[in-house]
This record gives C-alpha cells, structure tokens and sequence, in this order.
C-alpha cells in the first residue's frame, strides 16, 4: 500500500470521484441517487476547509475532507483499516484543528461514521478515539 495525498482539482478529479461515488458502500449524507450534474455543482462549490483525493499505487481509491468544523469525512473504495489507518494518521501529521467555537466548531477533530462501515468505526475504537454522540436522522 502506498497513499497518495493530492488536493481536489476539479478539472482532474471531478469526473472519477462521481463513479466512486455511486459506488459508495456507506452513505449519511445521501441515500437518493445524485446526478452528473448535481455532483458537479457541488464540486464546483468546493465547501470544504481541505479536499484531498486518496490514490493507492496510482489508483485513485476515494476522497478525504475537512470541514471549516473539524469534521473529517473518509470515502474510500478500499474499505480495509489499514487504510483508513494510514488516511487518518496522514491527516493528524499534516493539519491542525480549526479554532473552537463554543457550541458550533468543536476543539478537535470528529469524524462521523456511517453505522454500516465497521472498518472505520474498528480503526477509530483501536486507536482509543472517543464515542462522544449518536446521530439520528428523522
């Protein structure tokens, strides 16, 4: 295995990150299935902090973001913890936490895992991170 780290360039990325996701094994933000050109909006809009793709041996195997909040969202296609070892060790060594805010951005970084991903949610608990909420949609 050998991560690759690039920031999101539209141009380069935009087209292969909607195939990966519309292979998507793990959902929370959507279940409805996006279109070419809702994806491309969106990428357009590029809402996050940090966007980076994720390649393993040149194969571009998913996306990692940070929010202007401190969340953290892994997609990767390679569903393994080793992976999602080597993206969250790659993400503590290269950038800080936003300032808190009281009540809006939190003092460290959270990461949200779908309930059906259990690679990332085995990652986290072997490296002793720390349940602080469930989240339910209504």
């Amino acid at each position: 295995m050998q991560l690759v780290f690039k920031p999101f360039n539209f141009d380069a990325h935009a087209h292969a990150l909607y195939e990966l996701l519309l292979a998507r094994k793990h959902l929370i933000s959507h279940t409805n299935t996006v279109t070419l050109d809702e994806h491309l909006a969106f990428c357009t809009q590029h809402p996050y902090r940090e966007w980076l793709v994720v390649f393993d041996n040149d194969e571009l195997i998913g996306s990692v973001y940070l929010s202007h909040t401190n969340h953290i969202g892994i997609n990767l296609n390679a569903d393994t913890e080793c992976h999602y070892n080597a993206v969250i060790d790659y993400i503590l060594a290269n950038f800080k936490p936003s300032p808190a805010q009281a009540s809006v951005v939190p003092a460290e970084f959270v990461i949200n895992v779908p309930p059906t991903n259990k690679a990332l949610e085995n990652t986290l608990i072997s490296r002793t991170a720390h349940l602080i909420q469930k989240t339910y949609k209504l």
